[in-house]
């Protein structure tokens, strides 16, 4: 099992800036259509995609935010692993392919569209979201709490982390909790306390 950090917006929102990524080592004939993979590029970049296909012994790729395949197929010897894991803010969750991975291509690449540092219209259609839900939300904000974990700070309410801060001390909040909570909101909160 092998562990690095991810940094791109080609898989946004399943994979985010700083995610941490676990890959455990695969054969090519272990790959299916809609799995997650780790390989190396032509000029020796990693580069993170999932499988939309296979042709004559190649991987077809393509990262979940964009609209066209990968014009580089995925060779044996460029196959570092299949991804089988994400930690983000201190919490690890499973990355399904397959037919979930399928499922979950589609589904990300339209809800990616609705995200509210986008100039365009999703991104108009969730700030307009997250001003709506502000107010009603405001009570349930004033139970968050900080929590420290591993030199790291951590906001949430309950076992629910919702936020982490980064080492320049800005407060980070990852999609989809972005939708419903300003980063502003989480540095009021922690200012007053």
């Amino acid at each position: 099992m092998n562990v690095f950090r991810y940094t791109g917006l080609s898989m946004w929102p399943s994979f985010q800036d700083d995610d941490q990524l676990v890959c455990r080592p695969a054969m090519l004939t272990d790959i299916q259509i809609g799995d997650c993979v780790l390989y190396r590029l032509a000029d020796q970049r990693l580069a993170v995609h999932r499988v939309v296909g296979k042709d004559d012994g190649m991987l077809i790729t393509r990262g979940d935010n964009l609209a066209n395949c990968d014009r580089e197929l995925v060779g044996a010897h460029q196959l570092l692993g299949i991804v089988t894991g994400r930690t983000r803010l201190g919490q690890t969750r499973r990355v399904h392919g397959r037919w979930r991975g399928r499922i979950w291509r589609h589904f990300s690449r339209l809800a990616g569209r609705c995200d509210p540092d986008r100039q365009a219209r999703g991104g108009k259609l969730a700030r307009g979201l997250r001003r709506f839900c502000t107010l009603p939300l405001h009570c349930l904000w004033r139970y968050g709490a900080c929590r420290q974990r591993d030199g790291v700070l951590y906001w949430g309410i309950g076992n629910l982390v919702l936020a982490g801060r980064t080492a320049d001390g800005t407060w980070h909040v990852p999609w989809p909790q972005k939708l419903l909570l300003d980063p502003a909101c989480i540095k009021q909160r922690t200012s007053n306390s």
